[in-house]
């Protein structure tokens, strides 16, 4: 997410040459003028192509009029502000020139170095410097980035922004939109959060690729260098294509296609669950390349729901490597260990037990090629009689199979989003 939204409020800067003594605004033309007064107030009124000028900054409308006991100009009818590209419109204006507060409304446009910003209404403080837009916000930047939000709010002392309600941000060049109900914005780090319903997915950007979808209470993004960082934190919950998974913590660098889980990780791809104290996860066009599982790493593969057999891999280390959405090696380090339930002619046979130092498992369209253990190898057949009656589980197994997250529970979120 770039930080549009600043570079454009900055240039709300060029109104406060309006906030001089009344006498040094200098009316450069009007159709007409009139003087009068309401209720004792004296009144002035300008009519028909009214231009009125201060340092460079010009002040357009189709009629102005000037309450002089109040300190009050009111501006209607094609309201533009301009300042050398900049350009402010509207269809009303209000300005107190002794607070320096101005309100717009109807048809409010922005238009700073392509940066188009629109909404029904705004104000700025040029006091306070702080400055409001609600009622269908929305901002689009040279690069078509486009930002909605219900109401916006931005500190140009601090460079701080926020964003209320309906919060929608999509990138056009990675097909990315992220969503929320509050955001907040921070200039000078490049930084910035969403949440309240946060949510973030990617659109593939190529036939037969997944769309990507994280959900979380909060996501923050770091664009300071060119590793374009999210962290999303809190019942983090994700899912793109047979690939799922939910930590309490999630960061997803997105330039490098790498989603790091933390914090009792849990991911599920196909039929396999693998479990551990960290797991990283390796996207190379969209597509799932490498799923990297560190600490008390376990895999399982349900083999007979109503047996209760698993097939298990438990390690210091599992790694599951893919090519083109195909489970190509899986690899177990350090005290692997390897349960794999055996049929023979259609009908369960029994079970294996392996352990060394390292077991390497190949794979041919998703079924087992070869298993090859190195170094320290132990092993043991139970037969089916054994485990039929009492199906073996190894240290520290469990099964997360209810807590997977589906595709159809995050489509809601991808159907809330889109406006």
């Amino acid at each position: 997410m770039k930080p549009v939204v600043l570079l454009v409020l900055t240039h709300f800067l060029f109104l406060s040459a309006f906030s001089q003594p009344r006498d040094l605004v200098k009316l450069i033309y009007a159709d007409s003028f009139t003087g009068f007064q309401i209720n004792g107030e004296p009144v002035r009124e300008f009519t028909g192509n009214v231009h009125v000028e201060r340092d460079g900054v010009n002040l357009y409308c189709d009629k102005m009029i000037e309450f002089v006991n109040r300190r009050l100009l009111e501006a209607k009818g094609n309201v533009k502000i301009v300042q050398n590209a900049d350009i402010l419109t509207a269809d009303f204006g209000r300005y107190y020139p002794d607070t320096r507060f101005i309100t717009v409304e109807k048809n409010v446009k922005l238009n700073s170095e392509g940066n188009l910003l629109t909404s029904d209404f705004g104000n700025f403080n040029f006091q306070s410097n702080l400055a409001g837009f609600w009622s269908r916000v929305k901002l689009v930047d040279p690069g078509n980035n486009e930002i909605l939000a219900d109401s916006l709010d931005y500190n140009r002392n601090t460079g701080h922004s926020k964003l209320f309600r309906n919060v929608r941000i999509y990138s056009p060049a990675d097909q990315s939109v992220i969503t929320g109900q509050y955001a907040e914005n921070y200039n000078t780090s490049r930084t910035a959060f969403i949440e309240k319903e946060a949510f973030l997915f990617q659109l593939p950007r190529k036939p037969g690729e997944d769309t990507l979808m994280i959900r979380s209470l909060k996501m923050e993004s770091n664009r300071s260098d060119s590793v374009n960082r999210y962290v999303a934190i809190g019942k983090v919950r994700m899912v793109q294509g047979d690939l799922s998974a939910r930590s309490d913590t999630m960061t997803f660098l997105k330039n490098e296609g790498k989603i790091s889980l933390r914090s009792e990780p849990a991911v599920w791809h196909g039929a396999n669950q693998v479990t551990g104290d960290s797991i990283d996860v390796l996207l190379e066009e969209n597509k799932l390349k490498k799923l990297d599982c560190l600490g008390s790493a376990f895999s399982v593969s349900r083999k007979d729901s109503v047996m209760r057999k698993y097939d298990q891999l438990r390690g210091r280390r599992i790694q599951y490597l893919f090519s083109d959405k195909k489970l190509e090696t899986v690899v177990v380090d350090t005290t692997a260990e390897s349960l794999y339930y055996l049929d023979q002619d259609g009908k369960p046979s029994g079970a294996n037990f392996i352990t060394g130092d390292q077991i390497v498992i190949r794979f041919t369209d998703n079924e087992i090629e070869d298993i090859r253990v190195r170094s320290g190898v132990e092993g043991k057949f139970f037969p089916e009689r054994l485990v039929a009656a009492e199906p073996i589980l190894l240290k520290n197994f469990k099964w997360l199979g209810r807590e997977r997250p589906t595709p159809q529970e995050l489509r809601n979120y991808v159907r809330s989003g889109i406006r």
